[in-house]
């Protein structure tokens, strides 16, 4: 008798916490809602799915899977089909009138985890990194999918009036698979591109779900544009930009939903790396940069080639080129991506690129900054891309070439920086990194 009364007992409590939910969250509050102490602090909404109102006594929220019991929750209910909203704030609060975590959430993203009193799991979140007050949601109460939005609907209903659902994140996929995507509002059509382009009511309309291949054996366009001029000096051979042999392909897509012939949501961009070996190809994280091809390779507005600037100006002490222009009017918008070697997404922004380095830009591969801007999304990364756990904001990254030792070692700047560790000294940190290849054709 004394087990079977455990028993249920155990089954009761699995049951109701399993009927709340993570419902929707923040992790960039600006403007959408203050606490109490009139701070803009992140936040967390729980869903009562049941018809029974539920307490919350000793139940856990945390952003670590290996300390489930970060925050317990103090003696609170949730009504049937009600909400509750939790500020990540850091102050650990626990009066009844209004809950503060002790910890904030990531705006890169990370995981947060539901439990009960028991230390059981109940519900975990994705990991998604979001802009300035847009919040993570599911598309309705209590629904398995989840969508990016800027309409935050704090304390009540799930319903979007724009809004795109994605069946598949970023990352690497051993199998073709189909993309689905899903409109949240009835009126708008949903259009994309495949090739880096931002989409327009021009582009391709979606009618059903994508199949997502590898592509990595299709035809080359872009990588076969010169970077370098093809003429010149005899110098010039030293680091003339030559045809290269292999480019690994992924998938790029960018959509949006449009209304009479208006974009009403933001741009969405993802990168697939289909393949049955591509857990075990890449030794390195991998960085994948999307934008259209004119920003790059365009004879009058492409950074990164000699282009108009080399018609102008041809050889002066370095071959001239538009990657040596410099200012606001030369910074391209980009959609950013970091994955572990593994396909796992780290994070994934939009923000702006402008070309670094003067001499070192005369070789094929060419340095350039990642600026992180409001205006594009976040306006500070956070994530510690670099091994320095003292820093994990970044308000801009450079991607260097490795200068004038690209043509010989490649590694040389790191090299040095690391002698010099140690010596309380001011030193670069680096990060090697892998590319990801894209060949498209605008």
């Amino acid at each position: 008798m004394q087990k079977t009364i455990i028993f249920i007992f155990i089954s009761i409590i699995y049951v109701n916490g399993q009927s709340v939910l993570i419902n929707e969250f923040m992790s960039k509050n600006e403007s959408t809602i203050q606490d109490k102490d009139g701070d803009f602090s992140d936040w967390i909404e729980l869903y009562n799915t049941s018809d029974s109102i539920i307490n919350l006594l000793d139940y856990n929220l945390s952003d670590d899977k290996d300390n489930l019991n970060q925050w317990s929750f103090p003696d609170i209910t949730i009504l049937p089909h009600s909400y509750l909203l939790i500020f990540c704030s850091d102050k650990n609060r626990t009066e009844t009138n209004e809950l503060h975590t002790n910890f904030k959430i990531s705006s890169s993203g990370e995981k947060l985890y539901l439990s009960n009193n028991m230390e059981i799991l109940l519900d975990e979140t994705p990991s998604v990194n979001l802009s300035t007050d847009e919040s993570y949601a599911r598309i309705l109460d209590g629904d398995p999918r989840w969508v990016v939005t800027n309409s935050p609907t704090t304390n009540s209903s799930n319903t979007f009036s724009t809004g795109i659902y994605n069946s598949h994140p970023s990352g690497f996929y051993e199998n073709s698979f189909h993309l689905e995507l899903i409109k949240l509002n009835n009126n708008q059509q949903i259009y994309y591109t495949l090739n880096g382009e931002i989409p327009t009511e021009k582009s391709i309309l979606y009618t059903g779900p994508i199949e997502i291949t590898n592509n990595s054996k299709t035809v080359c366009s872009i990588s076969e544009i010169p970077t370098t001029p093809l003429f010149g000096p005899p110098e010039l051979h030293d680091f003339v930009w030559d045809t290269p042999n292999l480019v690994y392909k992924s998938n790029v897509i960018r959509y949006a939903a449009f209304e009479d012939a208006n974009r009403k949501s933001e741009v969405y961009s993802r990168t697939y790396f289909v393949d049955p070996e591509i857990s075990t190809k890449y030794e390195m994280p991998i960085v994948s940069i999307i934008t259209d091809s004119i920003n790059l390779f365009d004879h009058d507005l492409g950074i990164y080639i000699p282009g108009q600037r080399f018609d102008n100006n041809e050889w002066t002490a370095t071959p001239q080129g538009n990657y040596l222009n410099r200012g606001d009017l030369w910074e391209r918008d980009v959609h950013i991506s970091f994955f572990n070697n593994e396909g796992g997404l780290n994070c994934e922004t939009n923000a702006g690129m402008r070309m670094r380095g003067y001499s070192s830009l005369r070789y094929p591969q060419k340095s350039f900054t990642i600026y992180f801007r409001s205006e594009y999304g976040m306006n500070e990364l956070t994530y510690p891309i670099l091994r320095n756990p003292n820093v994990e904001k970044y308000k801009r990254i450079v991607f260097r070439n490795s200068g004038n030792d690209f043509p010989s070692t490649h590694f040389r700047d790191a090299m040095l920086q690391e002698i010099i560790n140690g010596m309380d000294l001011e030193k670069q940190d680096f990060h090697f990194l892998q590319p990801s290849g894209r060949s498209n054709q605008t």
